[in-house]
């Protein structure tokens, strides 16, 4: 049976992506930068949550390293042939940076270990992991019967325990955060469970939603893959309330075919997006190529260029069948 794919999440997911680019074309002091990290990551983990469902574990082992590790290790490896292209390193040393880069999977340099990020593809490790782990931990709560309450006390636990953890020293395989994508995956999981969706209908509960987030956006800075949570709860309530902001505009756009079949286009594919987007950095000098930063309006100017390319090498690998099909979230 083929799995029934639901509009509003792609065009959300759509939409995030996008706003994964742009982010990434900001400067850091950015207002807008800051808005952008504080749901754009969250948002596909509570998502992937929303979809979830336990599955007998070989089964869940093999479908998510078909969907995440494969693309994860031919990414990497393009990184390093990157680096190695752009540094002409080929000594032992270069290699075993790059090999305790692998093994930390980390979105920024982990300095301790003096291993090298691996960029954007840190989201698909913590995503299979994330998924394993809470295969497990999801199963033996049902199959004990353990009670809602319990379930969210425990993931908030762990994901405590992980940003703790986090702001000591990052763990391989970015394990430290691994308990926090749980807790958005759960946070995903639940509002399926009782339908919290149909509340979003309501402007009273939408503009509530507003409010929380701009007070939690004022009051805390959040990025995963940076481990960056400078006030913990109001990094998490302000993602999860600005990511029901998304699904409701996401409902919305869903009546409008134009906007709807590109945004479900680019939700659909959005972890190929997201590849591709990594490859880019990586291989593309951009600030020695177009200085961007000089025009007018630059960042903006270099989001629609990366936009463009990504989506003219998207179309025309898709338009293939070729193997980028594999990575559709």
């Amino acid at each position: 049976m083929v799995k029934q794919r639901i509009d509003w999440l792609d065009i959300g997911k759509g939409i995030a992506i996008v706003l994964v680019v742009l982010g990434h074309c900001l400067d850091f002091e950015s207002p807008v930068k800051h808005a952008i990290f504080s749901f754009h990551m969250p948002l596909f983990f509570i998502f992937a949550g929303y979809t979830f469902r336990v599955k007998p574990v070989r089964e869940m082992a093999v479908l998510s390293a078909k969907r995440l590790l494969i693309p994860f290790l031919i990414l990497f490896m393009l990184t390093a042939l990157s680096a190695l292209m752009w540094s002409g390193d080929s000594s032992i040393d270069f290699a075993l940076r790059e090999a305790r880069s692998f093994v930390f999977a980390s979105a920024v340099n982990v300095k301790w270990a003096d291993a090298p990020a691996v960029g954007a593809i840190w989201f698909f490790v913590v995503l299979f992991e994330a998924r394993i782990a809470m295969n497990a931990l999801q199963g033996f709560f049902e199959r004990r019967e353990v009670s809602m309450a319990l379930q969210a006390t425990a993931y908030a636990v762990l994901a405590l325990c992980g940003i703790a953890v986090g702001k000591v020293a990052f763990l391989p395989f970015s394990l430290d955060i691994v308990s926090v994508a749980m807790l958005f995956m759960f946070g995903g999981y639940v509002s399926r469970r009782y339908d919290l969706i149909r509340f979003l209908h309501r402007p009273a509960i939408l503009l509530g939603l507003l409010v929380i987030w701009a007070i939690c956006l004022k009051l805390s800075w959040l990025s995963m893959g940076d481990r960056f949570f400078s006030i913990v709860p109001f990094s998490i309530i302000g993602a999860f309330a600005a990511t029901a902001i998304v699904a409701r505009v996401s409902m919305a756009i869903e009546h409008f075919s134009p906007l709807r079949h590109v945004f479900v286009y680019l939700g659909v594919n959005s972890l190929s997006i997201l590849a591709l987007h990594h490859v880019e950095i990586y291989f593309i000098p951009w600030s020695q190529t177009i200085q961007f930063s000089a025009l007018p309006f630059g960042h903006l100017l270099l989001f629609a260029f990366k936009m463009f390319l990504i989506l003219s090498v998207l179309y025309l690998l898709t338009s293939d069948n070729s193997v980028l099909k594999k990575t559709k979230a």
